[in-house]
């Protein structure tokens, strides 16, 4: 299934797909999943990379690591979150708090993602849902849609994501994956 939808067209496209399946598929685990947290799911996936301008800046950000990064590329980067949000502001009819969820897409609960530094309690649980579903689809594509990889990925990432608003939604991980390998 994964390898059915990263067939079509462009990495962003690819990407947001992916980002929207996953994210849907652990929010059914979710006590407060309903049709509205689908759509906002759903809507900030495809949303959420509409700042880049090319498929090669996008997938450099998202599969290279920070470090490799010249200091143009970390600015552009750092702001991307902040401009897809206020590119998504622009949409008549969005769900509430879409432009949230896409400006706080790279925080980390450990309060050292970007754009604003926010930790675990500082995020709601549905936009830590939306972060982990992403980074999920990282290591996805840096392991060539190899599903077992998030065995990997969950024992790597257990302390980091297992607090505040991200702690259940981490939670749902092995249930929900435990169905696709």
């Amino acid at each position: 299934m994964l390898k059915n939808i990263a067939d079509k067209n462009g990495y962003i496209h690819q990407h947001s797909l992916l980002v929207s399946y996953i994210s849907c598929g652990l929010v059914q685990k979710m006590s407060w999943k309903s049709d509205s947290v689908l759509e906002k799911l759903s809507t900030a996936a495809l949303l959420h990379d509409i700042s880049f301008e090319d498929d090669d800046m996008a997938r450099k950000h998202d599969l290279e690591h920070p470090s490799r990064w010249n200091p143009s590329e970390k600015n552009y980067f750092e702001k991307q979150p902040l401009e897809s949000s206020k590119l998504s502001r622009n949409l008549q009819g969005l769900p509430p708090d879409i432009d949230s969820m896409i400006g706080s897409h790279h925080e980390l609960p450990s309060g050292k993602g970007y754009p604003k530094g926010v930790g675990a309690l500082q995020i709601s649980q549905i936009s830590a849902l939306f972060n982990i579903a992403q980074d999920i689809v990282h290591v996805l594509f840096q392991n060539e849609l190899d599903p077992k990889a998030i065995l990997d990925y969950t024992n790597a990432k257990a302390e980091l994501f297992q607090k505040g608003n991200y702690k259940q939604p981490f939670s749902t991980i092995d249930q929900y994956f435990k169905n696709l390998t």
